[in-house]
């Protein structure tokens, strides 16, 4: 998690040891810290990868969270 906004960062892609995801549904558990509960969220795939969906987006987080130049484009 981000100091400051909360945010994170995952690639769907191929980067260490971990496989790119080519999924139908996906899940994420972010653990929070000390007592704080876990947050858990699961949805299905959004399909092929679509620009202005992902420009649409981006444009919802840059909105909700303001600049956070720790997330970067491969």
């Amino acid at each position: 998690m981000h100091k400051r906004t909360g945010t994170f960062c995952y690639g769907f892609y191929p980067h260490g040891s971990r496989p790119s995801g080519h999924g139908a549904k996906y899940r994420a558990t972010i653990i929070g810290p000390g007592v704080t509960p876990d947050v858990m969220w699961q949805g299905r795939s959004l399909g092929a990868y679509d620009e202005s969906l992902d420009r649409q987006l981006a444009g919802v987080q840059r909105e909700t969270y303001g600049s956070d130049n720790l997330c970067r484009p491969v």
